[in-house]
């Protein structure tokens, strides 16, 4: 349990540092070596685990799934980048090659969104407890997805459209799933629509004809039909809703672009539909998937947060608080978590297991 711990407390402890140096910082240009010495960090733990998430033994049998050659590879199960990943790993050394590859795009994408927000490191440290322990190292795929779908979210905060565009059809093919994300980003757009929608319309036919039309009926009977249900998924959905609804009272304070602000609002609206959309779904499971894309909404206001009270309370009071919060949603998940038994006790590869 220790391991985790030391992953949470190194960006806190930066998160900490960063309120008392500066209140105004929106975008972070040089690339120092506490940059690199996070992301080797993450990308390390994350990549050699070993027998650590729920899921490990699936992705086991992923692996193998892909043994028959380049074309099987390619189309098993609709998701061609994660099954290329697999089939390549298969030559250099297995699952961990997936783990670290997976690990490292993941991080790699964490960090670049964190880096456009006002506070990176406050921002790292709330993705810490489920965004990296348990998505990142439970659900490979889909960290994969969401790690690039924060590349695009980057480049929206950025103001590049295109490679906003360009990410999110990356995204889609480690996880299906990710497609969800394209009308956020169409309903967004200001500029240009007449030839963006367009654009984005046509790419989210092909996708969907291409990638995502064949697994419907097994999504369908696997989720939906099935009920199948996730523990914790109220707890995982509140834990969206309660920066949306920050979001919402306070989106006029956000010194940011229209479309940045209005993409935000429909996000916000969207992590708050959630809560009613779990009433009412058959399967929680489902429900509790498609909201980890709504997970960077948690690091987009938390690091805003600072800024956007410091008239009514002290940036480093706000800091803390939000600090203290994620510590003891780490601590509650690590202790009280139905599946946690599955990412504990974390183990390393390279200390001797083998």
């Amino acid at each position: 349990m220790l391991p985790y711990w030391v992953l949470f407390m190194i960006p806190a402890l930066y998160a900490l540092g960063d309120v008392k140096k500066n209140f105004q910082l929106r975008k972070v240009t040089s690339w120092d070596i506490n940059w690199y010495f996070i992301i080797t960090v993450i990308s390390l733990m994350v990549g050699f685990r070993y027998q650590v998430g729920g899921d490990w033994d699936s992705y086991l049998d992923k692996l193998e799934s892909v043994s028959f050659g380049f074309k099987e590879a390619l189309l098993e199960s609709g998701d061609p980048g994660y099954n290329l990943i697999n089939w390549l790993s298969l030559f250099f050394g297995g699952i961990f090659v997936v783990n670290f590859v997976c690990g490292l795009i993941f991080t790699l994408g964490l960090v670049l969104f964190c880096r456009t927000l006002p506070f990176p490191w406050l921002a790292i440290t709330v993705a810490i407890p489920y965004l990296v322990i348990v998505v990142s190292m439970g659900y490979s795929r889909q960290a994969v997805a969401i790690g690039i779908s924060m590349m695009a979210l980057a480049s929206l905060n950025q103001r590049k459209l295109q490679q906003n565009i360009i990410y999110s059809s990356i995204a889609v093919l480690f996880h299906s799933s990710a497609i969800i994300m394209l009308p956020f980003y169409a309903l967004s757009i200001k500029t240009k629509r007449w030839i963006l929608l367009p654009i984005l319309a046509v790419l989210g036919l092909l996708i969907y004809q291409f990638l995502i039309a064949s697994k419907v009926d097994s999504f369908t009977e696997g989720y939906l039909y099935s009920f199948y249900s996730s523990s914790g998924a109220k707890i995982r959905v509140w834990m969206n809703a309660v920066p949306s609804i920050l979001f919402l009272i306070f989106r006029n304070k956000f010194p940011i672009s229209n479309s940045e602000k209005q993409f935000w609002t429909l996000m916000a609206l969207g992590g708050i539909l959630t809560i009613f959309v779990l009433q009412v779904s058959t399967s929680s499971t489902a429900v509790d998937r498609v909201a980890l894309y709504w997970i960077p909404i948690q690091l987009y206001v938390f690091s805003w947060l600072p800024l956007v009270l410091r008239k009514n309370l002290d940036p480093k009071i706000t800091t803390y608080f939000i600090v203290i919060y994620y510590a003891i949603i780490q601590f509650v998940w690590l202790f009280y978590a139905d599946t946690a038994f599955a990412w504990l006790p974390y183990q390393f590869y390279f200390f001797g297991v083998w």
